[in-house]
């Protein structure tokens, strides 16, 4: 019968390293935490991590939108820490940008369509002189009507 297997939760407990790697993590996630609660909410909810390079504190955010929001924060962010215990000289914000950002905002653009932008078109094409691009200008203007 071949040996029942270790739970992963025992396996950071027992092997030092990841150990270490666990108590790095709930040290990471209490600050995260505390981070959270100093800032206000539409800042919080963007802020994805944090780690702390004494005397640095990174916060990793989800968008560079936020993380320039959190650096014009980050003086207030400081002096509240300081009173709350933690020993930090200076706060630095970076973002990591994950898959779902590139889904959420890079999309297939569909074409907006519309009689006025084909009239437009239409106008430009019957001031010109080139044939060959009042032609394409003509066939631009039909493929720009709503239909």
């Amino acid at each position: 019968m071949p040996p029942k297997p270790h739970l992963v939760k025992q396996l950071f407990e027992q092997e030092k390293i990841l150990k270490s790697l666990l108590s790095q993590t709930k040290e990471q996630q209490k600050i995260l935490s505390l981070v959270k609660s100093c800032l206000p909410d539409n800042l919080s909810d963007h802020c994805n991590n944090t780690v702390l390079n004494k005397p640095i504190l990174y916060i990793y955010t989800d968008s560079p939108v936020w993380v320039s929001k959190l650096r014009f924060e980050a003086p207030n962010l400081l002096t509240k820490l300081r009173s709350q215990g933690i020993n930090i000289a200076s706060i630095y914000v970076k973002c990591i940008l994950t898959s779902n950002f590139y889904r959420n905002t890079i999309k297939n653009p569909q074409p907006i369509h519309s009689d006025k932008a084909s009239e437009l078109v239409k106008s430009l094409a019957n001031t010109t002189l080139d044939t060959n691009l009042r032609n394409a200008l003509i066939r631009l203007a039909k493929s720009l009507r709503n239909n």
